[in-house]
C-alpha cells in the first residue's frame, strides 16, 4: 500500500497540472477579438491534423502521426438529437474545445458531398454553412457576438458518451415517424403524382421513404468542433441582472442580428435565452469596446453609420445553434417554409421569440416578467422594430447605450460593420 505523503505527493502533482492546463485553457478564451482570431486559427490548423478513425467518446480519435489526442471533459448537453461535449485537445498546449454530434441518415451520410454546394440543403449542413459565415464575421472582425467554428466531419460509426443517448433508438423513432406521416398522406387520399400534399409532402418523399435501409438513423452523425463557452444567457437572468447590463446584453444580441440581416439577410428562427451563449470576459486597463454600426431602412432608401462605446460589463454574448437558418438566395432547408416568406416577416420572427413569452423567450422568465422597467424596456423594443425593423430598434438601443457609456474613455476592440 502506498504511504500517506507519497498519495499527497501525488495528489499534489495531478493539482498543479491540471490548474496549469485550466490557466492555458482559459487564456485562449479572453475578449481580445486579435488574441481570439489568432488563437482560432491555430486551433483549426491542429484540427486539421485530426484523422477519425473511431468516435469521440472511445478516446481514440488521432492526429496523422498517431497521438491520441482527445480527451472528454465532460457533457454539455444531451437528447434525441445528439449531444454536446467539452473536450480537450492534448498536447503542449491544451485547449478545450466544444464538439456538437448532429444524428444524420446514412442517405444524407452518402450524399453529403452532394448537398454541400446546393441551396437546398439538410439542416445540419444549413447550420455548418451558416457557422462558416459567421465564422468569418469574427475573423473580420465585424462582430463578437458569434460562436467560432472550427471544422465539421462525418463519422460512421457514432457512439454517445450519455448513456441515456445511446439507448435511444433513433431507428424506432424514425420508423415510427414514417408509419405516421404514411397514414396521415393515406387518409387524406392525396397521393397524386405532381401534387403537393399534407403537410407539404410529395409523392418522391413516399419513394424515399419506401426504401427505409437509406434512412437508417443510429449510426451517422456530423461533429461540430466549436469554441466553449461558460453558459447560456438564461443563466444571467436572475435576481443579480442590473437595467444597465440588461441593455448591454440586448445590444450586443440585436448589433449581431442586425448584421446578419444588412450583409446575408440571414434568419435564426430559433433564437432564445438557451441559445445565446456567453463567456467570462477578463478585461484590464480598457473600459468599452468601440462598434461603428450600420443600420438600414427595409426598403435601403436611409442607411446610416452610428459609432458606439459599448461598456465592458465580463460577459460576451455569441448567437449559436442555428439549426432552422435561413439565408435568402444561399441556405434554404429542406421542407422548410422560412424562405417563401418576405423578409419582414422571416426577421420579425426573430425577434418575436427572442423577447416574447413563449419558451426561452425574455418575457418567459419571472424576474424579467416581475421587473416593470425590465418589461416597458422589451416592450419598447419590440414596438420599435414593427415601425420600422432593425433600423428603429438599433437607434433606439444605441440611445439607451449611450445613456451608460459617459465614462468610456479607454478603447479595446474595434468592429467595423462593412
Amino acid at each position: 500500500m502506498e504511504s500517506k505523503y507519497l498519495m499527497q505527493s501525488k495528489y499534489l502533482k495531478y493539482k498543479n497540472k491540471y490548474l496549469n492546463l485550466r490557466k492555458k485553457i482559459k487564456y485562449l478564451v479572453g475578449g481580445n477579438i486579435l488574441l481570439r482570431v489568432e488563437n482560432s486559427r491555430r486551433i483549426i490548423e491542429r484540427l486539421e491534423r485530426i484523422e477519425l478513425t473511431k468516435c469521440i467518446n472511445s478516446f481514440k480519435i488521432e492526429d496523422k502521426i498517431g497521438s491520441e489526442l482527445i480527451e472528454i471533459e465532460r457533457i454539455l448537453g444531451s437528447g434525441v438529437n445528439g449531444e454536446a461535449l467539452s473536450i480537450i485537445l492534448k498536447g503542449p498546449e491544451p485547449i478545450t474545445v466544444a464538439v456538437k454530434t448532429i444524428p444524420i441518415s446514412k442517405n444524407d451520410y452518402d450524399n453529403f458531398t452532394r448537398y454541400r454546394d446546393g441551396i437546398d440543403v439538410i439542416s445540419p449542413l444549413a447550420e455548418i454553412k451558416a457557422l462558416e459565415i459567421c465564422t468569418q464575421y469574427v475573423f473580420n472582425q465585424k462582430s463578437p457576438h458569434f460562436n467560432i467554428t472550427y471544422k465539421h466531419l462525418l463519422c460512421n460509426n457514432c457512439k454517445y458518451v450519455d448513456e441515456k443517448v445511446q439507448n435511444l433508438s433513433f431507428n424506432d423513432v424514425f420508423l415510427e415517424t414514417y408509419k405516421e406521416k404514411l397514414n396521415e398522406i393515406k387518409k387524406a387520399n392525396a397521393i397524386k403524382e405532381g401534387n403537393s400534399i399534407k403537410r407539404g409532402y410529395k409523392i418522391k418523399d413516399i419513394q424515399q421513404f419506401n426504401n427505409i435501409d437509406e434512412h437508417i438513423i443510429d449510426q451517422y452523425c456530423i461533429y461540430i468542433f466549436n469554441e466553449k463557452a461558460d453558459g447560456d444567457m438564461s443563466n444571467l437572468i436572475n435576481d443579480t441582472l442590473s437595467f444597465n447590463n440588461l441593455k448591454i446584453y440586448l445590444f450586443q444580441i440585436f448589433s449581431a442580428l442586425n448584421l446578419c440581416y444588412i450583409e446575408d439577410e440571414m434568419s435564426h428562427h430559433d433564437l432564445h435565452s438557451k441559445n445565446i451563449l456567453y463567456v467570462n470576459d477578463e478585461y484590464n486597463d480598457v473600459d468599452h469596446d468601440l462598434y461603428n454600426i450600420v443600420i438600414e431602412t427595409d426598403d435601403k432608401s436611409n442607411r446610416e453609420t452610428i459609432p458606439v462605446k459599448l461598456p465592458l460589463n465580463g460577459k460576451m454574448l455569441r448567437i449559436w445553434d442555428f439549426g432552422k437558418v435561413n439565408v435568402q438566395n444561399r441556405i434554404h432547408i429542406i421542407k422548410s417554409s422560412y424562405f417563401r416568406e418576405n423578409k419582414r416577416e422571416r426577421f420579425s420572427k426573430d425577434v418575436e421569440k427572442f423577447l416574447g413569452n413563449g419558451e426561452g423567450g425574455l418575457l418567459d422568465n419571472q424576474y424579467i416578467n416581475s421587473n416593470r422597467e425590465f418589461r416597458e424596456f422589451i416592450e419598447a423594443i419590440r414596438q420599435k422594430y414593427i415601425e420600422n425593423g432593425y433600423y428603429n430598434l438599433m437607434k433606439y438601443l444605441i440611445e439607451k447605450i449611450n445613456e451608460i457609456n459617459v465614462t468610456c474613455v479607454t478603447e479595446r476592440n474595434k468592429y467595423n460593420f462593412l
